[in-house]
């Protein structure tokens, strides 16, 4: 079942990662993009680094949320509470669907 929008939560410079969460159902899901993740997809859109990271969230919000919803699915258990998002989820061609 995909995920529904939650809240963006913002940076976390101890984690270098974006928060934001999900929803399964009733369920709350913690999601985190590392800031190599955003700073790929920024650089792909823009052509340079990302700088304003709530921003880029924002700029590529659907698709973040859409790997979320399949990492999710792919290893979710009934205790799975958090997803996390690095580069290595990012689609060669993140702007084609």
């Amino acid at each position: 079942m995909p995920l529904t929008r939650g809240e963006a939560v913002g940076y976390d410079a101890d984690l270098m990662a974006f928060g934001f969460t999900m929803k399964n159902g009733q369920q709350i899901v913690q999601c985190q993009i590392s800031r190599a993740a955003l700073v790929d997809l920024a650089g792909r859109s823009t052509g340079g680094a990302a700088r304003d990271l709530p921003a880029q969230f924002e700029a590529h919000r659907e698709l973040i949320e859409a790997i979320a919803s399949a990492e999710f699915d792919r290893i979710s258990t009934e205790e799975t509470r958090l997803v996390r998002i690095f580069a290595k989820h990012i689609p060669s061609h993140p702007t084609q669907k």
